[in-house]
């Protein structure tokens, strides 16, 4: 199974970005289920902010209408959704203290302890820099030409 990062399902809903495309191929498969795939809980807020964020997206969307492409996640039956423990919280912790990750990065800690703690090794993102340090999560770039 393959966890989207959050980037993937921005440009999925974002005309103006390079891999608008090729995101929404991807977002489809998982959606239509040919391809098992899940997001994370923490994926949908995330989502939440950069699609209400007008740095973030090249035309953000109200809140009413972010909320709404929100659920359209959540309530996909083919896209699984992860959840957290408290385990996962300790876990996160961790990671973080053993690869050394300080501020906002502790997100990402997050999302690796949630993953594995679901049997989730491999995750698409634009930035898979951010992942290198998680040596038990393999990160691809899901937009680079092979």
């Amino acid at each position: 199974m393959i966890l989207f990062d959050t980037n993937v399902l921005a440009y999925a809903h974002d005309s103006a970005s390079k891999n608008h495309e090729k995101a929404v191929k991807l977002i489809e498969s998982a959606l239509g289920g040919e391809l098992d795939a899940c997001i994370s809980y923490q994926n949908i807020i995330e989502l939440y902010s950069v699609f209400t964020h007008p740095l973030k997206l090249s035309t953000p969307y109200e809140s009413s209408g972010a909320v709404e492409l929100c659920y359209l996640y959540i309530e996909s039956k083919n896209l699984k959704k992860i959840v957290p423990t408290e385990k996962t919280y300790s876990e996160a912790l961790r990671l973080a203290s053993r690869i050394g990750v300080v501020a906002r990065k502790i997100f990402d800690s997050v999302l690796v302890a949630t993953a594995l703690e679901n049997g989730v090794k491999t995750i698409y993102t634009e930035n898979t820099k951010d992942f290198e340090p998680f040596k038990s999560i393999r990160a691809i770039n899901p937009f680079i030409k092979k």
